[in-house]
């Protein structure tokens, strides 16, 4: 995202995610990664804008570009992992 913040999945996911990049852009390949966060590498970012991250301050990134709600959203999915 912004060549910042790298949501990555393990697997081939290119197909959906270009299709949605074309017709939702960066809100529609968000709610991909976030329907897929199962998935997700063990190298994605996605763990440090929850966490919060003191170096690279991944959260206030996602924040600016994401918004809260969707941020939000990204921390719903991973909690529902641990249950």
């Amino acid at each position: 995202m912004k060549n910042h913040l790298f949501l990555i999945l393990n697997g081939n996911h290119s197909e959906a995610l270009l299709a949605l990049d074309h017709s939702q852009g960066l809100q529609g390949c968000f709610d991909y990664f976030v329907g897929h966060v199962a998935e997700a590498n063990k190298l994605s970012e996605h763990r440090l804008v929850l966490s919060g991250d003191p170096v690279f301050h991944l959260d206030v990134f996602a924040l600016k570009y994401l918004g809260q709600a969707m941020v939000d959203r990204l921390r719903q999915a991973v909690a529902a992992l641990a249950e």
